[in-house]
């Protein structure tokens, strides 16, 4: 057995901050979670190996709680590849009877070593990211020592562009080269799912022999740089940690031990949003509040998201203005005199913007104000937002289409690529004036809404309100009167909503999932719905081939409609740059076999 690391002698925590009461445990053991050690460590309480006092381990196999196991521990926390475990406990008795057990404990026949956080930070947190930061990943190297190699790893990152654009030095038709052969590889995963599910001799039907027999390789995208209409920039300290910034986290962010390095050279991010981006950040340096940093749980800012409405080939075709859309995140702790003097800054910010010189002017239609209450650094639609400046919306097109689009719902990112993505689907779908469109997953009814005037009706289907109120509007808003919307999960709405139709040889579904893919019920809702077929559009193409398992698989117990044949698929590149691609596949029904004619006599 490798011999233990030196470590401190076990002593009090001295100075400790309330409410966070530190241990330090190394454990010589590289492998275990946090989890995993206090399993550990109430097995071993309850074998009388570890004792803490006279206070008895709760029974059972597994503690109810942390403090059951070590009274008084909040929380444990260790990395599977770092051999120190940190612990948390509510009181500085807590936090000497922990060290007191632990410290020359035998757990899993390694000889643990405990001692007291003495550095005096503000949390659990803080005090972990820095203790990460001076003794990195400690492993246990072949002679039982320590090998820290996180510092040799980080001196050999990548630039920013690797994280947001891994492609941008890459020519374009390489690109596209790229990402067609990615999507080869696809339909050759698609057809061996084909074999999988059709196991034990059993023949799949000709059409399901000859999946996927046609693939039209990768559209390009109309444009190739700053077509990114929605850009999420992160707020934090630059690369000297003195440095407010806005821009894109990089480094070892889990270790604190990253950075926010400016969006200036990213080539998918416009010259508009850039300039939003530089005039934020230099608000920041002579702002009295401090970025917000996720360790310690202290400062204000957080994220600044910017939208773009009206790309610039639409407003040059269209003749009207690009019009942005502005958010800014503060910490939810933020005390209300202070919340409502930073919306006060912000209007009065934007509004010197816009009387500047011309080559220095943010035009701002909606500028809002988000109180982010969770540990990610962006938050949901649910967060409470005030309206500082403007409308709630802007508006952005698809095919002649308007459509409102608010600070966090969804819009491809990509506005001239997704006029593309919908003339394929329109395409693959081969749409005439006797189609019944079923817009499943329909969101704010992007796709419905843009091909309404090719079909004979669009009956719009999602289990998200919200969504299905903001469909309506934009349905309402582009005139669309053949276009119903409902809300609700497609499984239960089957037999209410499509079976008046079932039996019409004009059906048609289209699904434009999330990176999830389709729930199973839906899968099993398209198995057995009368629907002839339907045109699948793939953002993450390994959530297709799970999905095309349900879909091609033999019928079963609970499948009893015949399964789906992937006939046709193409590429679609609405991500230039990023090693990304949608797919678009068009799913047939499967006819049955028909019956043997008897011989005549």
């Amino acid at each position: 057995m490798a011999e233990a690391a030196e470590a401190p002698a076990a002593a009090p925590r001295v100075d400790a901050p309330a409410n966070d009461f530190l241990v330090v445990c190394d454990t010589q053991d590289v492998w275990s979670t946090g989890g995993a050690l206090l399993k550990e460590i109430a097995k071993a309480r309850r074998n009388n190996r570890i004792t803490v006092g006279d206070v008895p381990c709760a029974d059972g196999a597994r503690a109810a709680k942390h403090e059951d196991v070590l009274p008084g521990l909040q929380r444990i926390g260790k990395n599977p590849k770092n051999a120190r475990a940190y612990l948390s406990f509510t009181s500085q008795a807590a936090q000497e009877n922990a060290v007191a057990a632990l410290h020359e404990a035998k757990v899993k026949n390694k000889m643990w070593h405990a001692w007291a956080g003495n550095e005096n930070h503000a949390n659990y947190f803080s005090f972990v990211a820095s203790e990460k930061q001076a003794h990195g990943k400690r492993k246990l190297g072949a002679m039982g020592g320590e090998n820290d190699g996180a510092d040799a790893k980080r001196a050999k990152a990548a630039s920013i562009h690797d994280f947001v654009e891994p492609l941008y030095n890459v020519p374009y038709e390489t690109q596209l080269a790229k990402k067609t052969a990615n999507l080869e590889g696809v339909v050759k995963d698609i057809k061996a799912v084909i074999g999988k599910v059709w196991w034990g001799g059993r023949q799949p039907p000709p059409a399901l022999q000859q999946a996927l027999s046609t693939f039209h390789g990768v559209v390009p995208s109309p444009t190739q740089l700053g077509y990114r209409n929605k850009v999420e920039f992160t707020i934090g300290m630059g690369k000297d940690g003195k440095t407010p910034c806005v821009g894109f986290m990089f480094g070892k962010t889990a270790e604190s031990l990253g950075w926010v390095e400016p969006a200036t050279d990213v080539k998918v991010v416009s010259d508009r949003t850039k300039r939003v981006a530089a005039k934020f950040a230099a608000f920041l340096a002579t702002s009295p509040h401090a970025p917000y940093d996720k360790f310690a749980r202290t400062g204000v800012w957080r994220a600044l998201l910017v939208r773009e409405g009206v790309p610039k080939g639409a407003a040059e075709r269209t003749g009207q203005p690009t019009s942005l859309l502005v958010d800014v995140s503060v910490n939810a702790t933020t005390e209300s005199e202070v919340f409502q003097s930073i919306a006060a800054d912000l209007k009065t910010l934007f509004r010197t913007a816009e009387e500047a010189a011309d080559e220095d002017k943010v035009e701002v239609a909606s500028l809002s104000l988000t109180e982010n209450q969770s540990m990610n650094n962006f938050c949901d639609e649910k967060a409470p937002t005030v309206i500082v400046k403007g409308a709630v919306e802007i508006e952005d097109r698809a095919l002649g289409k308007k459509f409102r689009v608010s600070a966090r719902s969804f819009f491809q990112v990509n506005s001239l690529g997704n006029e593309v993505l919908l003339n394929q689907i329109a395409k693959f779908a081969n749409l005439t004036k006797d189609t019944l469109l079923v817009d499943l997953c329909c969101g704010t009814g992007t796709i419905g809404i843009s091909l309404a005037d090719r079909v004979k009706a669009v009956i719009g289907i999602d289990c998200v309100a919200s969504a299905i109120d903001d469909a309506r509007q934009n349905a309402a808003a582009n005139g669309v009167g053949n276009a119903v919307y409902h809300c609700g999960k497609a499984e239960d709405l089957v037999h209410s909503v499509l079976g008046p139709h079932k039996d019409n040889p004009h059906l048609l579904a289209i699904v434009d999932p999330p990176r999830g893919g389709l729930h199973g019920k839906v899968l099993e809702f398209l198995r057995n719905s009368g629907i002839p077929r339907f045109v699948y559009v793939s953002c993450k193409q390994s959530s297709l081939v799970q999905n095309c398992e349900k879909l091609t698989q033999p019928c079963s117990n609970r499948i009893h409609g015949a399964p789906f044949a992937p006939v046709e698929a193409v590429g679609v590149d609405l991500f230039p740059q990023c090693d990304m691609q949608e797919m678009i596949i068009l799913f047939e029904r499967v006819q049955a076999a028909a019956a043997p004619e008897e011989e005549t006599p």
